[in-house]
């Protein structure tokens, strides 16, 4: 594209571990670029470094106005600055407010949970197929999955049960996903909060959980769930079943840990590059 050969035409450097990331430390200057489609950040260690990218940009690129100085916004996410304690939150209240309002749940029961404690996606002949021309059922899981991946592990479970159905839906796993968008709206203010005062065993650390269930689904399948956090909140998480058919718990906790494993390392290539 015009940007990446813009990039290396300024001598900045991609990154072997995300293609979508370039760095420039040159001549004392310290600069990270993040780029998604059509929008960029740029995280700049000082006040130089940041007139120095602002240079370059301007005499290439059409900008707006208001661009540059702290970010606020970014795919659907609002980013809060506490320079108080040094820390930054990330949520989507926005965008849950527009999916709750799409899909007719800003109002009804108050829940809980995310989901039913004994809630079964598996499709039940008995019941027949949601009307998809009345219920827009891969809407609504679209619409959920992409808040559940930024800013909500809290929902990955039941997220990833949902989209299981996505195939054949019922009505059932309609109103379990409208259930979801009105949890996720009753604690739309709810996301991830990454702190600068850590203490330094922890402090740039990755840190990861991972567990398994077996055989506690149907076809006796086995889930596995993990998260790896860095500085306070989490950065990679995921909920999925395991593709084979486990043996044992065992097997299903060792298939968990291989999966948070992949995650991990390539979560210490990117850190290691960025240096």
């Amino acid at each position: 594209s015009d940007v990446c050969s813009s990039d290396l035409s300024e001598g900045f450097d991609q990154l072997k571990s995300d293609e979508c990331i370039w760095v420039y430390r040159k001549d004392g200057y310290d600069i990270e670029l993040y780029l998604y489609v059509d929008d960029i950040l740029a995280s700049c260690a000082d006040v130089a470094s940041e007139e120095y990218f602002k240079g370059l940009f301007e005499s290439r690129w059409d900008h707006s106005p208001n661009s540059g100085g702290l970010a606020t916004a970014l795919l659907g996410m609002s980013i809060y600055h506490n320079e108080a304690s040094g820390s930054i939150a990330l949520n989507q209240a926005s965008m849950i407010e527009d999916i709750a309002s799409t899909f007719g749940a800003t109002s009804g029961r108050l829940w809980q949970t995310p989901m039913a404690e004994k809630f079964d996606p598996s499709y039940i002949d008995e019941e027949g197929d949601l009307d998809t021309s009345k219920y827009n059922y891969r809407s609504i899981c679209g619409c959920l999955l992409f808040v559940v991946a930024h800013t909500r592990p809290d929902c990955s479970t039941a997220c990833s049960m949902l989209c299981s159905a996505m195939a054949r839906p019922q009505q059932r796993h309609y109103n379990a996903a409208v259930r979801l968008a009105r949890y996720l709206y009753l604690t739309k203010d709810m996301g991830l909060v990454y702190s600068a005062d850590m203490t330094d065993p922890l402090r740039n650390k990755l840190v990861a959980y991972c567990d398994a269930s077996w055989s506690s689904e149907a076809g006796s399948r086995s889930r596995a769930g993990y998260i790896v956090k860095l500085n306070g909140a989490t950065v990679c998480y995921k909920s999925k079943l395991i593709s084979s058919i486990c043996l044992s718990s065992a097997e299903s906790e060792t298939s968990a840990c291989v999966m948070c494993m992949k995650d991990i390392i390539w979560l210490r290539m990117l850190l290691y590059e960025l240096g």
